[in-house]
């Protein structure tokens, strides 16, 4: 007698619940066809209005000119400060601008920053501490959408050294140009940025 009332107990719930799974077995495979063809969770948080993007900038050396060299004390990032800044959408430079300092014959990067798909405004202003001093007269600026000089070309132009300029030893040279960056499922876009200094 207790072993039946044990299955009474025990069993029967089991094979009731599992006769109902199994009338329901359609049920389970609509289901999971459903969850199969629905989009996956990484697709459907894309955002279509922002990326993420680095900048790079490269300088070659002219006329052995060490950039950023501290000549007291025989090491970098010292009493010259050669860099490259950028504005963004700023027209008036109001903002703090980005800043690089150059490295001689490197690229230097930036830390990731969001920006949004589409065309922009680009203010550049590259200045070197002691370059009238060295020949820097002339700076080929190209940038590009991709690292390396790669993707589109945004900017390929010669400038001439501004004078009067920030000194009487300082370097300065300034361009403007608009980049756009479209929306794109997989991209490397960058701000690719690559001065090439001539006498």
């Amino acid at each position: 007698m207790k072993k039946y009332n044990f299955f009474k107990a025990i069993c029967l719930p089991c094979i009731i619940l599992f006769t109902i799974s199994c009338a329901n077995e359609d049920y389970f495979i609509e289901t999971s066809e459903f969850q199969l063809n629905a989009m996956p969770f990484a697709e459907a948080n894309i955002d279509t209005t922002k990326f993420e993007i680095e900048s790079w900038v490269y300088a070659n050396t002219l006329n052995g000119y060490r950039y950023n060299y501290d000549s007291a004390n025989g090491v970098d990032t010292g009493d010259r400060v050669d860099q490259c800044l950028y504005w963004i959408d700023d027209p008036d430079c109001i903002s703090y601008p980005s800043v690089l300092l150059l490295k001689n014959d490197d690229f230097v990067r930036s830390k990731p920053f969001y920006m949004t798909y589409g065309r922009h405004h680009i203010k550049l202003a590259i200045l070197i501490d002691e370059g009238r001093g060295y020949g820097f007269n002339k700076c080929t600026i190209t940038v590009t959408s991709q690292c390396t000089g790669l993707g589109t070309v945004f900017f390929n132009k010669t400038i001439n050294r501004d004078e009067p300029g920030g000194s009487h030893t300082n370097a300065d040279f300034y361009a403007e140009f608009d980049v756009d960056y479209p929306y794109v499922p997989e991209h490397e876009y960058a701000l690719d940025i690559e001065l090439f200094f001539e006498e």
